[in-house]
């Protein structure tokens, strides 16, 4: 018996953002644990929301955060939530920057792994 790996292709219709941070070396921590307390204490609570992953680049210092959103109304209504504003505060706090808005993309293709099946 052995095992056959493919690949599934499917639309998607969420919305996602992608934000990317400019940090020194020492703004780096802080905005990490920021951005990661903020999103476990209250964003991923919000109607629609999907995921977050944080991605920290060692290379050029930047950090991204890539979230999924059921669709873009129910991300309009996280931007307008009164912790929204909280959070840019503790960004500019930090000297990182103004908005935790991001780059709004609807998703064109979603493409997975299938799970391994046994040979016949």
């Amino acid at each position: 018996m052995g095992t056959s790996m493919g690949t599934e292709t499917t639309g998607d219709d969420r919305f996602t953002t992608i934000a990317e941070f400019d940090a020194e070396p020492e703004q780096r921590a802080p905005l990490l644990k920021t951005l990661t307390d903020e999103i476990e204490r209250w964003v991923r609570d919000r109607p629609g929301f999907v995921t977050a992953r944080v991605l920290e680049d060692s290379e050029n210092a930047s950090v991204v955060v890539y979230t999924e959103w059921n669709g873009r109304d129910d991300w309009e209504s996280f931007r307008r939530d009164p912790e929204h504003a909280v959070l840019c505060d503790k960004l500019r706090q930090l000297g990182i920057g103004e908005t935790f808005d991001g780059r709004p993309h609807d998703v064109h293709r979603v493409i997975e792994t299938v799970p391994a099946k046994p040979w016949p």
